[in-house]
């Protein structure tokens, strides 16, 4: 069960969806109204999404555990403020965790400025958190993200059959 937590014109929901097998779900969260319009459009007819307008981050109260005791939540937030929203990722998945300790939880988050991303790697190895990966993926030349990617599904698919680390930091920069 893939769990969706934010997406905001970025191509994490089709990533996701790739990822998914025949008898997977993924829930979606948009607040926005054009990106969910453009959400529904996508994934119109196929019953495995299902799309809520709400927030993301609060959403995972509500859709986690899933009834299949797996998932993979994927944090794709819009980084306009990206010092606060490391901030509101660390306060959504402390609880995410806590409600459910085997989650694979991916942050897809843009590299702005480094030092903004540094105190949030020092939370996480101060945190706790038994087991802990970040990736950075920096594309300069398109023609290379589909290797990058596939590398990704690799490792999410190994995190989510608890042979990888529980939480997967992906990073982009472009």
């Amino acid at each position: 069960s893939i769990i969706e937590a934010k997406w905001a014109s970025e191509p994490s929901p089709p990533i996701a969806a790739t990822l998914m097998r025949d008898h997977d779900r993924l829930a979606l969260c948009e607040l926005q109204e054009e990106e969910l319009g453009e959400l529904r459009a996508a994934f119109r007819g196929d019953r495995r999404v299902e799309i809520h307008q709400r927030d993301g981050y609060e959403a995972l109260k509500a859709l986690l555990p899933p009834k299949e005791r797996r998932a993979l939540v994927l944090i794709d937030p819009p980084f306009e403020a990206q010092e606060q929203e490391f901030d509101i990722i660390r306060k959504a998945i402390e609880p995410a965790l806590a409600r459910m300790a085997s989650a694979v939880v991916a942050i897809w988050y843009p590299i702005k400025l480094r030092q903004m991303i540094n105190p949030f790697h020092r939370w996480l190895r101060q945190s706790g958190l038994p087991k802990v990966l970040a990736c950075e993926l920096l594309l300069r030349d398109w023609s290379a993200a589909a290797d990058s990617l596939a590398r990704l599904r690799e490792l999410l698919e190994r995190g989510a059959a608890g042979r990888e680390p529980a939480l997967v930091l992906v990073q982009r920069c472009w």
